[in-house]
């Protein structure tokens, strides 16, 4: 390094080497910040695009919720859905008592038929 006086003040003239060590930095930190950006600028793009999925997706669950809760039209889902439910708890107690009934009169009706007091 070379320094010289310079109306009292020190001016510090960097070597051909030190020039060449500055220059390759700048050309590297450039090169890196350019990377820098183009991933940014990636970033950016997938975020937009995933905005716009998200968008879609809104609009889809809009339009599903109108068909469950509101019916569009038609009786809504759920109660539709409740509907059904209740349908098939009255099939299932409608065959459970059957069921009842069988397995009460069974035993009189084998009695009967061992018996053989049962006539056709």
């Amino acid at each position: 390094m070379r320094f010289f006086a310079f109306w009292s003040e020190a001016i510090w003239l960097p070597s051909d080497r030190d020039q060449e060590i500055v220059l390759r930095f700048i050309e590297d930190f450039g090169r890196l910040f350019e990377g820098f950006q183009e991933d940014l600028n990636s970033v950016s793009q997938e975020v937009i695009r995933l905005r716009s999925v998200a968008e879609h997706q809104s609009d889809h669950i809009k339009q599903l919720s109108k068909v469950v809760i509101d019916g569009n039209g038609q009786p809504p889902l759920m109660s539709r859905i409740a509907v059904l439910e209740a349908a098939t708890k009255a099939v299932e107690e409608t065959q459970r008592r059957w069921w009842e009934l069988m397995l009460l009169a069974a035993p009189g009706i084998v009695s009967l038929i061992a018996t053989g007091t049962f006539m056709l």
